[in-house]
């Protein structure tokens, strides 16, 4: 590339990214008061109350056209409390002497585990594409052949293969702090995973001191991450392996030595997966309105109900924050799922709040510094993430919103049938099975390929419904996150489709 083409690039994504301030700064009144140090350029704005106060005075749209400050956007989430005002943080004095921006290493001293709590297993999306009489094998076809000219259809197969037990997890207590913690250890053919987990935190939080030297790791939508640790010889010691099974049972074995053990400050966040049964699992706690009272829209907006799609719409908007930062850092999740995007609360009245939740995303050990490896298909990979941010928070979205349970209505486990005969059983939602559907059935149109489907469920009519608001503004957002190779083929390529995402009409009251 040559240096005035370059130099180009660089302009443009630098008004590319004030814009994204300024939509977020617009949408967002409270940032107006919150006075924060930002980079300038020739002294143009001091602090973000002048640049907002110019945004105001000139507009969104000269600010794109003017501004040539070197900065990111700022994060949209309400500043947390600094380390020191929690008891289960790090102390005062510690907290002035130690490097925020440093990942300790700890001592097996340092932690105290509660109990185990569960395990992660690794799972493996394998996809093939075959095309009948293409190549010498026949009926099977070629796999993944992009120079086959036949015409005949492609069947695409996915199959989901267990690879077993990747860690163990347990909760534990930072015996110098009380700070709760989840310890993740890591079994050893997973060690490369956990230390490239450690290593992509060190490049992020070197990443948001160079970029952003007004935040604090903390400010990342990122699970904090506590720090790690190595398992020597001494968990062979005869005393310590009598203690463990002593304590755990046999059931447990104890860690061997080289075991990497990763302490995330993840003990009271909650995965999307539990949030529709924690938050409506308790009638007394949430009432809804009766259905034979007001309709749908009595019992989303009822007297005493939870405004479940301002919860709702504050977990879209948060997850699309984080995946975009994650982009515009250089990093691709890998794995964006609801075990992997964490909420704050599933309280829908708090959570529907405007500054009453926040979002994180988790699990980066299959994430990629793409900055670092220039050889890999950044955008192909950035697709990927944005592909699986739609059909998670459509899998929310669809479950907090059903009225019935499984096995109820006419449809059976299915609730209701397509038109081919084909159902939508809640046991498929809750499993992922959205894309496979959406992608095998419809060829990944969402906006109107899946919402035939949905439609005719009845237990979805609500989710139907508030996506079918503004004109379809629900199902055209999540259509452009699982196709994002339109909005990365726009001005600003990958680190636009957020900025984008977020300008969508969805947002509006």
């Amino acid at each position: 590339m040559k240096a005035d083409e370059r130099k180009d690039s660089c302009t443009r994504r630098i008004m590319l990214q004030i814009d994204v301030f300024a939509i977020w700064a617009q949408r967002y009144p409270r940032l107006k008061t919150q006075v924060t140090s930002l980079p300038t350029l020739r002294g143009q704005w001091r602090d973000t109350w002048e640049l907002n106060r110019h945004i105001a005075q000139e507009g969104c749209s000269k600010v794109y056209q003017i501004s040539k400050l070197p900065c990111r956007p700022i994060s949209r989430r309400r500043p947390r409390r600094p380390l020191a005002l929690s008891a289960n943080d790090y102390d005062e004095n510690r907290r002035k002497t130690d490097d925020p921006f440093t990942i300790p290493v700890l001592e097996p001293n340092q932690l105290r585990i509660v109990r185990p709590i569960g395990e992660q297993r690794l799972t493996v999306e394998e996809e093939t594409e075959t095309r009948d009489g293409a190549g010498p094998r026949g009926a099977f076809g070629r796999i993944r052949n992009k120079k086959s000219r036949t015409e005949q259809p492609a069947q695409i197969r996915r199959e989901m293969r267990n690879m077993g037990v990747g860690a163990r997890l347990f909760e534990a207590v930072d015996t110098r702090t009380g700070q709760a913690l989840v310890l993740k250890e890591f079994l050893p053919m997973m060690k490369n995973v956990a230390m490239g987990e450690v290593e992509l935190y060190r490049y992020l939080y070197d990443w948001t001191r160079r970029n952003q030297p007004a935040w604090l790791p903390s400010d990342l939508p990122l699970v904090p991450l506590h720090g790690y640790l190595t398992t020597g010889p001494e968990v062979e010691d005869p005393s310590f392996v009598q203690a463990w099974r002593d304590r755990f049972g046999p059931s447990l074995p104890p860690p061997v030595p080289g075991n990497v053990w990763v302490a995330v400050r993840a003990a009271r966040l909650l995965p999307l997966t539990s949030v529709p049964r924690l938050a409506l699992g308790d009638a007394e706690k949430f009432p809804l309105a009766s259905p034979g009272g007001a309709g749908w829209w009595g019992r989303l907006w009822g007297k005493g109900g939870p405004d479940r799609v301002a919860y709702l719409k504050n977990v879209f908007e948060g997850s699309i924050t984080a995946v975009s930062l994650l982009h515009q850092a250089g990093v691709v999740h890998g794995a964006v799922s609801p075990s992997t995007i964490l909420v704050s609360t599933a309280d829908l009245r708090e959570g529907g709040r405007e500054g009453g939740m926040e979002v994180w995303l988790s699990e980066l050990g299959f994430a990629t510094n793409v900055l670092s490896q220039g050889t890999l298909d950044f955008e192909g990979l950035v697709k990927r993430d944005w592909k699986g941010c739609s059909y998670a928070l459509l899998e929310v979205f669809l479950r907090l919103l059903a009225e019935e349970e499984e096995g109820e209505g006419e449809g059976g486990d299915g609730l209701g049938k397509y038109e081919e005969g084909f159902t939508l059983p809640f046991a498929q939602v809750e499993a992922g099975g959205l894309q496979a559907v959406t992608e095998e059935r419809f060829k990944g149109d969402v906006s109107v390929g899946l919402r035939s489907l949905v439609n005719n469920e009845r237990a979805y009519q609500q989710a139907v419904a508030c996506l079918d608001a503004k004109g379809g503004a629900g199902w055209v957002l999540l259509h452009d996150m699982a196709n994002a190779g339109r909005l990365v083929a726009q001005e600003g390529g990958v680190y636009g489709v957020g900025p984008r995402l977020l300008a969508s009409s969805f947002w509006e009251s």
